[in-house]
């Protein structure tokens, strides 16, 4: 009797772990064929490791930005949604400053993380609902 119940849940484990290992297979199998960067989704999304020119001279200066943040830990001069914008770090907050006009771009409004979702997809669909997150 007890060989008979050894080899029946032995039949079945077996059954189980080979379709897992199967199923294991397949997905390796798919990874190593298919280009990494379609798995990744970097079809979807616009190239954004464009650097600002070197020559670029921001309206609003460095020292003002510093000056108007004292708190902050490290200001970037970066290209955002391309143009230049200051990246204000601080020990618990981040801000985002246009460097032409020394506007405070942070938080995004919804209207704004809507046109940010647009100019970094690529695709034709349509924004169909926004969330907050990390907030209560």
């Amino acid at each position: 009797m007890l060989a008979f119940t050894v080899r029946k849940y032995h039949k079945w484990l077996s059954l189980v772990i080979g379709i897992q290992a199967l199923l294991w297979l397949a997905s390796g199998v798919y990874m190593v064929v298919i280009n990494l960067d379609f798995i990744h989704g970097d079809h979807l999304v616009k190239n954004e490791q464009v650097l600002l020119p070197s020559d670029t001279t921001p309206k609003v200066r460095f020292v003002d930005i510093q000056t108007r943040y004292p708190f902050a830990t490290e200001i970037t001069l970066t290209n955002w949604m391309g143009k230049p914008h200051y990246r204000v770090l601080g020990p618990e907050v981040a801000h985002l400053v246009d460097a032409e006009s020394g506007q405070l771009r942070s938080p995004l409004s919804e209207e704004d993380a809507i046109e940010v979702a647009r100019y970094h997809y690529t695709g034709e669909g349509e924004v169909v609902s926004t969330k907050l997150f990390g907030r209560e």
